[in-house]
């Protein structure tokens, strides 16, 4: 088995069994927050190293391209974004959602960590949106491999958010750090969120605020 595959078996099995610990009420909490974390890495380890012959989700989409972007358009999911004509699209149907990912181009045949932006579409659970955000602002900076650098709310698209700025050690990446949105659209939760190594999250952070400024919810 290749090293890609290896390392997409790898992420989903971290991913189920994290989904395992959510049904336990002992683990709840800490287990979403590590699955907040969790779906940021696997866009590294798992999404992104897909091969062409990857199955696609059976969602409607319509893409359109311009001069520098294309418009990603999900009709299911009531979304859509721009991304680089040159970044790479990788979609993934998740057990209570969607994950579009765009990937940075790949700098060297062994760059083993591309900056990304991911949008997660999530059915939300019955539970207060506010109340959830505020526990998991409470509980990321007692995760030893995470650092809660900053966070506010937002609006995105008309909708009330958070927007977090973080980062965590990953066992097969390295250091991480991310910026990341949370929406609530009532019907509708969203993720919108930039990972990259710690060395390279600067230099790619003015695109992927591009991006992520794109995001429009229908």
């Amino acid at each position: 088995m290749c090293y890609n595959r290896i390392m997409e078996k790898k992420g989903f099995t971290v991913l189920n069994n994290l989904q395992n610990r959510l049904k336990s009420k002992r683990f709840y909490l800490a287990g979403l927050i590590i699955l907040v974390l969790i779906s940021a890495v696997l866009v590294l380890i798992g999404i992104g190293y897909k091969g062409k012959d990857s199955e696609k989700p059976k969602e409607e989409e319509k893409e359109e391209k311009s001069e520098d972007y294309s418009d990603y358009k999900n009709e299911q999911w009531e979304f859509e974004i721009k991304y680089p004509n040159d970044w790479e699209k990788q979609e993934e149907t998740l057990d209570a959602g969607f994950a579009v990912s765009f990937l940075a181009p790949q700098e060297t045949s062994d760059d083993l960590a591309r900056e990304n932006v991911t949008v997660l579409a999530l059915m939300p659970e019955q539970q207060n949106f506010d109340e959830l955000m505020a526990r998991i602002i409470e509980e990321i900076p007692k995760d030893s491999n995470a650092n809660l650098m900053d966070y506010s709310k937002v609006i995105v698209s008309g909708y009330p958010g958070y927007k977090l700025s973080y980062s965590y050690v990953d066992y097969y990446s390295g250091k991480l750090q991310s910026l990341h949105y949370f929406i609530n659209a009532r019907d509708k939760w969203y993720q919108a969120l930039y990972v990259a190594l710690e060395s390279t999250y600067p230099q790619y952070l003015p695109q992927a605020q591009i991006i992520i400024d794109s995001f429009v919810i229908k």
